[in-house]
């Protein structure tokens, strides 16, 4: 993935060049929209509905300055 280009990020190896991260806000919104079409199960504890719509938050707070792939060289 080092130098390989992707729509606007020139280098995936490296993390977004725009002022605004885009690439994690799609990511964040892509997991709330699964989290909607996801059905609900039955008894599932109130406490746990409210961690998992946190949960693509705190991945946006830890990806938002990650490169867009993973390169692995030896």
């Amino acid at each position: 993935m080092r130098g390989a280009p992707w729509l606007w990020v020139h280098d995936l190896s490296q993390p977004e060049q725009l002022a605004i991260h885009v690439l994690p806000i799609i990511m964040i919104a892509s997991q709330f929209f699964m989290q909607r079409m996801t059905p609900q199960a039955a008894g599932v504890d109130p406490a746990q509905q409210k961690m998992m719509m946190f949960m693509p938050l705190m991945f946006g707070m830890f990806f938002y300055n990650m490169a867009a792939a993973w390169c692995y060289t030896t």
